[in-house]
């Protein structure tokens, strides 16, 4: 396995441990306009075993605290407990892949699909 990556940003959350987790990423900078040493990012972990992950960012700067708020609600609203549910309610007993939704564009992109105007699709496994 290679050496991993020396970076200035040091995570208080733990990827490899099941569950929610809030915190921050580390960045850290120096400046003589902060006494902090760092500029923490935000950050929740919701992981329930291995599978597929998913990377969501908000802004943190100024007065912008839409994202935020979102973020915030998003993260309340996943758990792997819902996860659960989620997936039993389901058509389909799995969750999707990237490759479904390329599979899909791919369909969109060909020649097969050039009767298909101003339809709406919904790849999302039978979740209604």
């Amino acid at each position: 396995m290679p050496e991993p990556r020396r970076t200035r940003i040091v995570p208080e959350v733990d990827f490899e441990k099941n569950g929610t987790q809030h915190g921050f990423l580390r960045l850290f900078h120096s400046t003589h306009a902060s006494a902090y040493g760092f500029i923490p990012i935000p950050i929740v972990v919701i992981r329930n075993g291995s599978g597929p992950t998913a990377f969501f960012l908000s802004g943190n700067h100024g007065d912008e605290y839409e994202g935020q708020v979102a973020l915030c609600n998003l993260a309340k609203w996943l758990t792997p407990e819902s996860d659960k549910r989620r997936l039993e309610a389901q058509c389909l007993k799995r969750w999707l892949e990237p490759d479904d939704i390329a599979r899909f564009c791919v369909f969109l992109a060909s020649d097969e699909a050039s009767a298909c105007t101003a339809q709406h699709y919904v790849v999302d496994a039978g979740w209604v």
